[in-house]
């Protein structure tokens, strides 16, 4: 189910986009240049990718730390001599030397 709401929203960002290109061609304003150098339309484009990617590859979303909302906190960066973890509303991290 949620992968149908992913896909339906992706497809409303699509129609949202192409819409807004519509209207200015129609004004004689379009510039793709200047269409594509907002942020608002760079980042509905990225919205577009990664639900249409979550959509199609279920698996996908749930390997990826990033799309799921993990705390950064609980990231781990190689070579790191610090490790933070922040697990619901508090600070709960293993003893060091635990994985």
């Amino acid at each position: 189910m949620i992968q149908v709401l992913r896909g339906l929203v992706a497809i409303a960002i699509v129609v949202a986009i192409v819409g807004q290109a519509l209207t200015n061609a129609d004004r004689g304003t379009f510039n793709p240049a200047n269409f594509f150098s907002y942020f608002t339309i760079l980042s509905n484009i990225a919205s577009v990718w990664l639900l249409g990617r979550m959509a199609l590859q279920p698996s996908w979303a749930k390997s990826n730390a990033v799309v799921r909302g993990r705390s950064p906190f609980t990231w781990r960066s190689p070579g790191s001599s610090t490790r933070y973890c922040y697990r619901a509303w508090t600070w709960a991290c293993p003893s060091p030397g635990s994985t």
